[in-house]
């Protein structure tokens, strides 16, 4: 028997992007990893700090499953995605490619010659850092034949240690992709010398049939996820091979005891996108926690810790401070303290802080706000009229800083319930053709607003290097 290598893809979907919170997609992972699936794949970086902390955070809360990280095709960030998952126990790095031609020159600009050097560069950069690297072969069923069988063979050399074939659009049925398999095998001999996987997506309704028909054909590595199509389904999967594993002539690492409740429980995060409610199954360990004024910096993190977040020191401290502000008028519970980590974690440095605000407001006068602020140590203060005492707020700040940024949007909402709720703002700004989000947490919305647009404006200084 062989071992089949399960790759769970669930936070790479569509689905996790634009439904799950940081700390779901941690809760998936840790859901993931108790049932001891072999490997869990990482979206592509692309807001670099943010999805920084999220591997360093899913790298603490893994104990045997592979972490895996995608790199960018030229292996120009391979340095910084291999130091965010530098911390797990178990780490690959993996580059993708299309092996079609057309979307080599639509999505990247390369000829087949470029998509051969781009796979050798890529492949050495990531291998020089990891001694485990994947080459995911994108659209190989559909591909230039000549461009997939040069790619592979230069991957493997470069270092690869798994060569994956993806078919995104479940395209091919279970005897086209068995044989598909095996003229690549035949054309490339060296595929005999590491890890085949396959990708196929359920698009179609056929990844779950043809996943299982390719492990006739040498696969020793399949792609799986919770929600979603573009792989089969993890409970499906893990269901048969819990009954069928010695007609399959595999075996895997998957705790089968475990991965019925652990799967359906991944799954059951993506349910609040209907039903407009969080479904959260697992309850933390945390769930009792109240902080109040008294509490110390050590029983904040450990109960930050608790929640699934791996903070750096600067934010740890930001943290802490927010929870002392907050907790001289209300006691903090979890999920308050989930909202707080959320909102100050992984900031920009402040180049300017919120010293105090008075607003005035009422239905006989204009309502008016008078803001002070610290830049570098200096005090800045504005007094402006509005229409409400936020607009009257913001206005005071663009007096502050000398420029006008375009509001492009403005939320505000309560994250807890009762009179005492703790009150959170989101604010956008939009300088030129960029758009920066802010936002703040209070038990005063008001205060929350201003906060927000503080630390968008933050943002935006500290991306454009503005004085």
């Amino acid at each position: 028997m062989r071992t089949l290598i399960i790759n769970d893809i669930t936070l790479c979907t569509k689905a996790a992007q634009d439904t799950l919170s940081f700390r779901e997609k941690v809760q998936a992972a840790r859901l993931l990893g108790k049932m001891q699936v072999s490997q869990i794949t990482l979206p592509q970086m692309k807001s670099h700090k943010a999805d920084a902390l999220l591997a360093r955070t899913v790298a603490s809360v893994l104990t045997d499953s592979v972490l895996c990280a995608h790199i960018s095709p030229d292996g120009s960030d391979a340095e910084e995605v291999f130091a965010s998952i530098s911390f797990a126990k178990n780490k690959k790095l993996a580059m993708a490619l299309p092996m079609s031609q057309a979307q080599l020159e639509f999505f990247y600009h390369l000829k087949p010659a470029g998509a051969l050097d781009t796979v050798k560069n890529g492949i050495a950069a990531a291998r020089a850092l990891c001694p485990d690297v994947e080459f995911v072969a994108r659209d190989a069923i559909r591909s230039d034949y000549t461009i997939l069988t040069t790619c592979v063979a230069a991957a493997i050399e470069a270092g690869a240690s798994t060569v994956t074939l993806c078919d995104p659009e479940g395209y091919a049925l279970p005897g086209e992709m068995i044989a598909f398999i095996n003229q690549l095998k035949a054309d490339v001999p060296a595929l005999e010398t590491v890890t085949l996987g396959l990708a196929c997506s359920d698009a179609c309704g056929l990844a779950l049939a043809t996943t299982l028909e390719a492990l006739q054909a040498g696969i020793s590595q399949i792609s799986v996820c919770s929600h979603g199509t573009e792989a089969p389904n993890t409970a499906a999967m893990l269901a048969i091979l819990a009954q069928r594993s010695e007609q399959l002539d595999v075996t895997t690492s998957v705790l089968y005891t475990e991965a019925k409740s652990c799967a359906k429980g991944a799954s059951a995060l993506f349910d609040k996108k209907a039903s407009g409610k969080v479904s959260v199954t697992v309850q933390s360990e945390s769930e009792g926690f109240r902080l109040d004024a008294q509490t110390d910096k050590h029983a904040v993190l450990a109960e930050v810790a608790k929640l699934g977040y791996s903070l750096s020191a600067e934010d740890s401290n930001r943290v802490f401070e927010e929870c002392k502000r907050i907790a001289q008028s209300k006691v903090i519970g979890t999920r308050e303290l989930d909202t707080i980590v959320a909102a100050v974690a992984m900031q920009v440095p402040s180049t300017y802080k919120l010293i105090s605000y008075v607003t005035n407001s009422g239905n006989t006068f204009a309502s008016s706000a008078h803001i002070t602020v610290d830049k570098g140590g200096k005090t800045l203060q504005a007094i402006s009229l509005g229409d409400g005492p936020i607009d009257a707020a913001f206005k005071a700040l663009e007096q502050i800083v000398g420029h006008h940024y375009e509001l492009d949007d403005f939320q505000i909402h309560a994250v807890t319930e009762g009179r005492e709720a703790v009150g959170s703002a989101l604010v956008k700004l939009r300088s030129g053709d960029a758009l920066h989000a802010g936002q703040g947490i209070s038990t005063d919305i008001i205060g929350a607003s201003i906060r927000a647009y503080l630390d968008a404006l933050n943002k935006i200084v500290y991306e454009e290097g503005r004085a």
